[in-house]
């Protein structure tokens, strides 16, 4: 038996991760849903749908190359935290102002989409 010792090998080296900052954005993503979902209940906004137990995307985004283009649906709160690093972005999306990075507050919350950061819109 041949091993192809060349395919075995890695073209370029895997990251390592930062376990320590891919939890803490895990918890910023649970910590945002939870004010999120709050301030709805509250009746500050129309609509929120909750994306609690679903954080390990942070983890799934990290592991991706930079350049990978993601595909994100409305629980993703913990990749669109990981990949951009935008805490507010998701607020000001929720809250429909211009000034929202997905749709300029056009469109319903947690659709997330950003060409500049290679995430296909819903």
């Amino acid at each position: 038996m041949t091993t192809n010792l060349r395919a075995t090998e890695a073209e370029t080296p895997a990251r390592p991760l930062d376990v320590v900052t891919l939890y803490r954005t895990m918890v910023t993503a649970r910590v945002i849903n939870d004010l999120l979902k709050t301030r709805k209940t509250q009746g500050r906004f129309p609509f929120y749908i909750g994306c609690a137990g679903h954080e390990v995307m942070a983890a799934v985004v990290a592991a991706l190359n930079e350049n990978d283009w993601l595909a994100l649906y409305y629980r993703d709160l913990g990749a669109w935290l990981q990949r951009t690093g935008d805490v507010y972005g998701p607020l000001r999306e929720a809250y429909s102002r211009v000034t929202g990075p997905m749709n300029a507050g056009r469109n319903m919350p947690a659709h997330y989409a950003s060409k500049q950061y290679q995430i296909l819109p819903p």
